[in-house]
């Protein structure tokens, strides 16, 4: 991973000329602050650069773990939906995993490298 500058308190993280993520800083009233940014949603409060990448390689890791646990989930229920009886019991579980694959895809929009 590489880092930017773009602006005043700003830098992009690269990931083969792909901007992965952003640090951005803020001198308010009450301190200095900076964070780590991916997309639209703020990661952490951070230090320096290096805890940045840090931070952020332990975000990409957890959401691909994440993804992966709920693709797992979302087969069981759909195999689940086929083996029970039941319309109402086979609705159910269709609707959850629905419900499941609509969360990865929101955690996918996140999977930038």
């Amino acid at each position: 991973m590489n880092i930017k500058n773009v602006g005043h308190g700003e830098w992009d993280i690269l990931v083969d000329e792909k901007v992965v993520g952003r640090i951005e800083t803020f001198d308010g009233f009450r301190g200095y602050r900076k964070s780590v940014w991916v997309k639209d949603k703020q990661i952490s409060d951070i230090k320096n650069q290096k805890e940045a990448i840090e931070k952020l390689e332990k975000f990409f890791t957890k959401n691909k773990e994440e993804i992966t646990s709920l693709e797992e989930q979302a087969e069981q229920l759909k195999y689940g939906a086929t083996q029970v009886t039941h319309d109402i019991c086979s609705k159910v579980l269709l609707e959850e995993a629905s419900s499941i694959e609509k969360r990865i895809d929101k955690l996918r929009e996140y999977d930038l490298i």
